[in-house]
C-alpha cells in the first residue's frame, strides 16, 4: 500500500513539470527590437526570385538557453501598411558557427554546415491590415520539420532559400519589419535625482554615455569642486541599499540637502581635475548574462572650503548594457542557383522571431 501511495504522489508531481517543461516561449532578435519598431521595412527573404540569405545571430544577444530546442522560426510583419496574401516557395537551414556579424565572409560555405530543417514548401503569406500598434504583433512563423538545439558556445546561422516561382500573388511589396545598417542599438540611459550645490555654488552635474556590450561607457562629472578627492560609486539598485531604502538623506552625516541615489557596489577613490571635471570609466565584458544589465552611478566628493557641511553630491545617472543588432547578413538573389557568394552586411537585420522550448 505504501509504495502505491509513493507511486501516485510521484505520478501527481511529475505531470506539471512535465508540462511546464514544455512551454514554448518566443525571442525576437535583434532583442533591440523586442518591444520597439524597427526604423524601416523590407521584402526579403521571401520576396526575391532565386535567392539565398545566411543571418548570422550572435549568442551574446539571442538569449536562448543552452540546450533549448528551437521549434519555429520566423519574421515581423512591418506595422507600415497592410499586406495581400501571396504565395512563395522557401527552404530552411540551419546550423551553428563561429563566425560573428563582423567576420562573416561572402562565401556561403566558409560560414559554418548547416542542415536541412525546413524542407521546401509553398508557403503562404498571410493577408493583413495595417498593424494598430508598435511594433506589429503581426508575425509569419515557420514550425521546423524537426527541432534544432541551441548552443550558446556558438553563433547561430540560419540560411533561408527561394525558388523561381516566387513571389505569385498581387503586385507590390510585402514588407517585413527591418532594422536597416546599424551595430550601436539603442541607447538606454539617463539621469535622476538632484545634486545640492558646493560653496561655490554650483551643483555638480553628472550624465552618462551609451554601454555597448564589451565596449565602454562613461560618466561626465561637471560642475564640482576643483581638484577635488571623492568616491565615485557604481551600483545595481536604486531603491535599496540592503535594508536601507534609497535615497539615502545625508543630513545625518553633515550635509544637509544631499542625497544618495544608489546602492554601493563598487566605490572608486578619484579627484576632480582643476576645472572640477572628471571622467569614469565602465566596462563589461562580452557575455549574454550581462546582456540588459542596468548599473547606476553618483559621484559623492569633498568641499574643502565649505565652514559647514564638507561631502557633497551629484545628481546620479544610469546606463544599460545593450547589443546592439548583432546580426549579419550575406544574401544573393536572380540568376543561377544555389548561389555560392554573395553580398555582404555586417547588419542588415529582419526582425526575426524564434519559437523554443
Amino acid at each position: 500500500m505504501r509504495s502505491k501511495a509513493l507511486l501516485s504522489f510521484i505520478a501527481i508531481v511529475l505531470v506539471p513539470l512535465s508540462a511546464s517543461a514544455q512551454t514554448t516561449h518566443r525571442i525576437i532578435s535583434p532583442s533591440v527590437y523586442t518591444n520597439l519598431e524597427a526604423r524601416s521595412s523590407n521584402g526579403h527573404p521571401a520576396g526575391f526570385p532565386n535567392a539565398r540569405y545566411q543571418y548570422i545571430h550572435e549568442s551574446v544577444d539571442l538569449l536562448i538557453p543552452h540546450g533549448g530546442s528551437i521549434k519555429a522560426v520566423g519574421f515581423r510583419i512591418d506595422s507600415g501598411g497592410s499586406y495581400t496574401s501571396y504565395k512563395a516557395k522557401l527552404s530552411i537551414y540551419l546550423g551553428s558557427t563561429t563566425k560573428t556579424s563582423t567576420t562573416l565572409t561572402k562565401k556561403f560555405s566558409a560560414n559554418g554546415a548547416v542542415g536541412n530543417y525546413f524542407k521546401e514548401k509553398a508557403i503562404v503569406m498571410p493577408t493583413v491590415a495595417a498593424s494598430k500598434t508598435k511594433p506589429s504583433q503581426n508575425f509569419v512563423m515557420y514550425p521546423l520539420d524537426r527541432p534544432f538545439t541551441f548552443s550558446s558556445h556558438k553563433n547561430l546561422l540560419v540560411e533561408y532559400r527561394t525558388s523561381t516561382s516566387v513571389p505569385t500573388g498581387p503586385a507590390g511589396w510585402y514588407l517585413l519589419d527591418y532594422g536597416g545598417p546599424s551595430r550601436t542599438g539603442t541607447f538606454k540611459g539617463g539621469t535622476f535625482g538632484t545634486a545640492c550645490p558646493n560653496s561655490l555654488k554650483r551643483t555638480a552635474t553628472l550624465t552618462a554615455s551609451p554601454w555597448p556590450l564589451g565596449q565602454i561607457s562613461s560618466f561626465h562629472v561637471k560642475g564640482a569642486m576643483p581638484s577635488a578627492p571623492g568616491l565615485f560609486v557604481i551600483g545595481v539598485s536604486n531603491h535599496a541599499w540592503g535594508p536601507i531604502p534609497l535615497p539615502l538623506d545625508l543630513r545625518p552625516f553633515g550635509s544637509p540637502g544631499c542625497k544618495l541615489y544608489t546602492d554601493v557596489l563598487i566605490s572608486n577613490l578619484i579627484a576632480t581635475n582643476s576645472k572640477g571635471e572628471l571622467v569614469f570609466f565602465l566596462r563589461l565584458d562580452q557575455s549574454r548574462s550581462h546582456n540588459g544589465l542596468k548599473v547606476y552611478g553618483q559621484y559623492i566628493y569633498f568641499d574643502g572650503a565649505s565652514a559647514g557641511a564638507r561631502l557633497r553630491s551629484t545628481n546620479a545617472a544610469w546606463v544599460q548594457a545593450t547589443s546592439g543588432p548583432r546580426v549579419g547578413l550575406l544574401w544573393a538573389w536572380g540568376g543561377t542557383v544555389p548561389h555560392t557568394v554573395g553580398t555582404y552586411h555586417p547588419s542588415y537585420p529582419i526582425v526575426c522571431a524564434f519559437d523554443y522550448q
